[in-house]
């Protein structure tokens, strides 16, 4: 199952996550959009779009490439929109993603959306390094 909160934050009065769960291929992601007056939405909306569609076309391809090409193909769909579309020009989303096939995962992710590993004995273990200034220092 999947579940997204807009957070405590009242600076967001609407929540612009967009998630997309494919379990026949392995593939769970979310995206948390950026931009308010709905433009983080699209943004999110269009990078799980472009990463399904990625993963419906993929056959017996690179998973790890598909996922690179995918997330860099949202980034430039989301980048071009946001220049053609005043009321869309602070648009923006993070991206953080999961492919696992038998024993093997796939991790992709831009930005401060966070991938955690559950253990057997219940301790949470953080799969991936922010992509923020917080993060650098």
């Amino acid at each position: 199952s999947a579940v997204s909160d807009r957070g405590l934050s009242e600076k967001r009065p609407q929540n612009e996550d967009s998630y997309l769960e494919m379990p026949e291929k392995g593939l769970f992601s979310v995206a948390d959009g950026v931009g308010g007056a709905q433009a983080g939405d699209v943004a999110s909306q269009m990078a799980m779009e472009i990463l399904a569609e990625a993963f419906n076309n993929l056959g017996s391809g690179d998973v790890e490439e598909t996922m690179r090409m995918a997330i860099s193909r949202a980034n430039s769909a989301i980048y071009q929109m946001s220049h053609e579309l005043a009321q869309l020009s602070t648009m923006a989303t993070t991206i953080v993603a999961l492919q696992v096939t038998g024993n093997i995962a796939t991790i992709g992710h831009v930005g401060d959306s966070r991938l955690y590993r559950l253990d057997s004995r219940g301790n949470l273990f953080r799969e991936t390094k922010d992509h923020s200034v917080v993060e650098e220092e």
